[in-house]
């Protein structure tokens, strides 16, 4: 025994402690019975062991989370990003075919009103300007009905646009402002089918 106690006496080593530490050590020593300071300590890093790993995966699950959320403020940045890219060249295509219709509605009522003018004016080509007149009215309904599926197709992708919307939450903290999307599977399959 003696021999195990040289051997663990060379082994020691010096540790320089403030005097407030090793007041605060000797009266622990004194107050829980331990024979020497050694003991004292190792019960202590004993007992404090399980709270500094769990202090440690606490910090290591922190900076999973951390990552995972900044991952998913990207998603949700560039998911807007593409939103808002959509949007305006939807909406640039909406304005484009709606002020191709009146164009060609005006043309097709300036048409109509020639023609009318005409046939008032001259009654030899009565039977040919009925034609033409027919003719165009066949082809203003033709218009409004492609006009009039072209407004439910573009309320549709309204509806659609306006429920991808829906589904984005301002979050605002104290330090930060981020949108949180939430869809549900059978959501996602209504809007894009």
């Amino acid at each position: 025994m003696n021999n195990n106690f040289n051997k663990s006496f060379e082994k020691d080593k010096n540790l320089k402690i403030s005097e407030e530490v090793h007041s605060k050590l000797t009266n622990l020593k004194k107050q829980f019975r331990f024979s020497t300071f050694d003991s004292l300590i190792l019960y202590l890093l004993n007992e404090k062991k399980s709270d500094i790993e769990q202090y440690f995966e606490m910090k290591i699950k922190e900076n999973v989370l951390i990552k995972i959320e900044n991952n998913i403020n990207d998603r949700i940045d560039s998911i807007q990003k593409r939103l808002s890219k959509f949007g305006t060249l939807y909406f640039d295509k909406i304005i484009d075919l709606y002020n191709l219709h009146e164009a060609s509605t005006i043309d097709i009522l300036k048409g109509i009103n020639e023609k009318y003018q005409k046939e008032n004016t001259s009654s030899a080509n009565i039977s040919k300007d009925d034609i033409e007149i027919e003719k165009i009215k066949i082809e203003n309904r033709k218009l409004l009905q492609d006009s009039l599926n072209n407004d439910t197709i573009v309320q549709n992708l309204e509806e659609k646009i306006r429920l991808i919307k829906s589904r984005f939450e301002l979050k605002s903290g104290a330090f930060s402002k981020s949108y949180e999307a939430k869809i549900s599977i059978s959501d996602f399959e209504d809007i894009f089918k």
